[in-house]
């Protein structure tokens, strides 16, 4: 069973894959993940992942299989040592704006039961997922550029400290 959904946001795809890349800030927005440490290329990283609205956590392991800056990143979740579904995001320059294209597929037995039982509740998910990534890349591009340059506020320290005196 596979579930995409593409969203376009006015974004470098640079920046986009580097927020997208910085597994440790996935707490932030992401309402079911929560990765460890150590994040490499074709190694196990520890992965908390939340069932049921958040009312039961499993321990998982992810593995960053598509690591290619700034096109593709991908990962592969496995419960005890089997892989249970394959995750990835892509990204694409579509005019003046950024296409993301996230993808999460379930293969096999575990692939079968999600297809039966819970294909409209993983729509959803991946589209809560995203709308939660856009407003928080969004946060991000304000928090950027709300702060002005230091020869800015020297400026205006000196244009009010002019009116008063």
């Amino acid at each position: 069973m596979t579930e995409e959904n593409i969203f376009t946001i006015n974004m470098s795809p640079l920046r986009l894959w580097t927020h997208l890349a910085d597994f440790k800030a996935f707490a932030l927005w992401h309402p079911n993940y929560v990765f460890g440490d150590q994040v490499e290329l074709n190694t196990a990283i520890p992965l908390h992942y939340a069932l049921f609205r958040g009312r039961y956590w499993i321990r998982a392991e992810a593995g960053i299989n598509d690591f290619d800056k700034p096109d593709r990143l991908g990962w592969t979740v496995g419960v005890g040592g089997v892989p249970v579904y394959w995750e990835t995001y892509s990204i694409q320059v579509n005019g003046t704006e950024t296409e993301v294209r996230h993808v999460v597929e379930y293969r096999g037995v575990f692939g079968f039961i999600m297809s039966l039982t819970l294909r409209r509740a993983l729509r959803h998910r991946i589209k809560n997922q995203d709308v939660a990534f856009v407003c928080f890349l969004k946060k991000q591009m304000r928090s950027s550029t709300s702060g002005s340059n230091r020869q800015r506020r020297r400026a205006q320290v000196a244009q009010y400290s002019r009116k008063d005196g």
